[in-house]
């Protein structure tokens, strides 16, 4: 019995893998009807690549690590309607695809509320672009306190040695109470588990089980780390963030 077989094919189905389909029907003597049939159109909803989605473009400052970077991308993804956050640490930059839900501002205080800078790139270019010094920059400033407050101390623990160990508490406290507060809101924000988070554990269990000298010297240490750090990562003449 000669059966009938009918094929339709996609306008962009190949050839070559219709014809090794209905290869044996033909030779067993089938007989074969080619309809054509083109494919459903794809919904422009799902072609488009979402072009009228906004973008808000910050400048953020105060960067200086790949650690800072994941923290305000992972503060920013927390906000409603967020399809794509880019963070450039070299550049500076933020760039935020969302809808409606989320507006620039949103954005901007989300960055600042974890201590750093957010501003319109366009109203930077267009206004006093000054760089602060490396070592007027607030980072600078704190490890320069605490170094002070650190020498401060030993030289109060030799003359008054009763004192020695408040005179390295403080000394601490001048450099670990910003750290704490900065690993406080990355917490808030959704990076609990930040490098300043570990440095405040490590500083107050020190202080617990008395080592306040070393907790004191780790803290200052730290915040030289970080200076270097920014130094580095940018060059002598952007500020970071206390």
């Amino acid at each position: 019995m000669v059966g009938t077989f009918t094929a339709a094919f996609r306008d962009n189905s190949p050839i070559a893998m219709g014809c090794m389909v209905l290869a044996p029907l033909v030779a067993r003597g089938s007989r074969v009807d080619f309809t054509t049939r083109k494919a459903p159109a794809v919904t422009e909803a799902a072609t488009l690549d979402r072009t009228d989605v906004p973008t808000t473009r910050l400048r953020v400052t105060g960067m200086d690590c790949a650690s800072c970077a994941a923290k305000v991308e992972a503060a920013v993804r927390r906000l409603p309607d967020i399809a794509q956050v880019q963070v450039s640490v070299a550049a500076e930059t933020l760039a935020v695809r969302h809808g409606p839900g989320t507006d620039a501002r949103m954005i901007a205080d989300t960055v600042r509320g974890l201590g750093y800078g957010a501003e319109d790139p366009d109203a930077v270019a267009s206004g006093d672009t000054a760089e602060t010094p490396w070592w007027k920059a607030p980072k600078a400033l704190l490890a320069a306190s605490c170094g002070a407050a650190l020498v401060t101390a030993y030289a109060l623990g030799h003359v008054a040695p009763i004192t020695e160990r408040w005179a390295f508490l403080a000394a601490m406290a001048v450099g670990l109470v910003p750290v704490a507060r900065r690993a406080i809101l990355a917490a808030r924000h959704g990076t609990p588990f930040s490098i300043e988070m570990l440095m405040t554990v490590a500083a107050v269990g020190a202080t617990v089980i008395g080592a306040t000298e070393e907790a004191a010297t780790v803290v200052f240490l730290f915040l030289i780390g970080e200076v270097l750090e920014g130094v580095a990562a940018d060059g002598p003449g952007r500020a970071s963030v206390g």
